[in-house]
């Protein structure tokens, strides 16, 4: 019978890459609201081929939403690329918004929702609210 050796740091590459294949990546993000702030945990999908999804607090439920167009902004040298995503919500009709966010290494600049009426709502990312359940609002 042959053993076949697996170099440890290969082990351990190879662990660490499942480990971050089964978690679940989010931002928090909150933008100013008439009332209140709007608060909303968005969740990136694992796979490109998936949809993301949108939880507002306070909502009632999660919009799923598809990615669109993605671009790379490269001419800063030095720096991480800029990266352009914009998302699409898939709601019945068709009549969804879209999220529009720029990020660079693992800094989020701008998350922008547009609503289908063209009202605007600029969000900024709140990091002290991530918590292991996801967004922890106080």
């Amino acid at each position: 019978m042959h053993t076949l050796k697996i170099p440890r740091a290969l082990s351990l590459f190879v662990l660490s890459v499942a480990t971050s294949a089964s978690a679940i990546h989010f931002r928090c993000f909150e933008a100013e609201g008439v009332k209140a702030p709007i608060q909303m945990k968005f969740t990136f999908p694992m796979y490109d081929h998936q949809p993301g999804m949108v939880t507002y607090r306070n909502g009632k439920g999660s919009i799923e939403v598809e990615k669109v167009s993605e671009r790379a902004d490269e001419s800063v040298s030095n720096r991480p690329v800029l990266i352009t995503t914009v998302w699409k919500e898939t709601v019945p009709g068709g009549k969804g918004g879209r999220y529009e966010m720029d990020m660079q290494g693992a800094v989020v600049y701008r998350m922008q929702y547009r609503r289908s009426d063209g009202k605007k709502f600029d969000f900024q990312e709140v990091d002290e609210v991530h918590g292991d359940a996801g967004c922890e609002w106080k």
